[in-house]
């Protein structure tokens, strides 16, 4: 089967949607991803010089974790249950606790933006490196930027499932009503 075929073919069952959704599911997984995989080089770092390591820092790395699973988990249900009524629901809900999360990530690392504060325990930092320190700090900043640009996105998925549920968006656009084969590939016909 041909590309087109199979477009053509997702697109007739909800497929504009839900690449839509999928590919926002990738930008989220791949923030979620590089945020958590940061943050937890970070905390090696300080594990290794012997350094406290605060419970905010830990709770990143939890908030990171839970992301990421709810990330594949929602892009598994996409392609299952996309039809299902009570899908929007749970995605809405899903998506609110996400970008909760996202926010938190963010405020908890907001200290990196100025001069790198809130990563170690006072009085702790002179006992590392300057070239690790600096590292943190960048670190830190990347974090902070992916926490801000997932809680954007969870919020346009969120949107986009309420304006679905609400029936301000169609929910199958160009629904194929009956499949012709034109020159090897399916035909759209309203």
């Amino acid at each position: 089967m041909r590309l087109s075929a199979l477009l053509t073919a997702c697109y007739a069952y909800g497929g504009p949607y839900k690449l839509l959704f999928l590919n926002l599911r990738g930008g989220q997984f791949i923030g979620a991803i590089l945020a958590l995989s940061c943050y937890a080089w970070l905390l090696s770092i300080l594990s290794s010089h012997h350094l406290a390591i605060a419970s905010g820092n830990k709770a990143i790395v939890g908030i990171g974790t839970y992301l990421s699973i709810y990330i594949l988990a929602s892009m598994a249900a996409i392609w299952l249950y996309f039809e299902k009524a009570w899908f929007e629901w749970v995605s809405m809900g899903g998506d609110l606790l996400s970008v909760a999360g996202s926010i938190a990530i963010a405020v908890l690392t907001r200290g990196s933006m100025s001069a790198c504060s809130g990563l170690f325990v006072a009085g702790e930092e002179a006992h590392i490196e300057k070239s690790t320190g600096q590292r943190a700090c960048k670190l830190q900043k990347v974090v902070f930027a992916t926490g801000i640009c997932n809680s954007l996105m969870f919020l346009v998925t969120f949107l986009l499932f309420a304006a679905l549920k609400s029936g301000l968006v169609e929910k199958e656009p160009g629904k194929v009503t009956k499949e012709t084969e034109v020159g090897g590939d399916f035909a759209i016909e309203q």
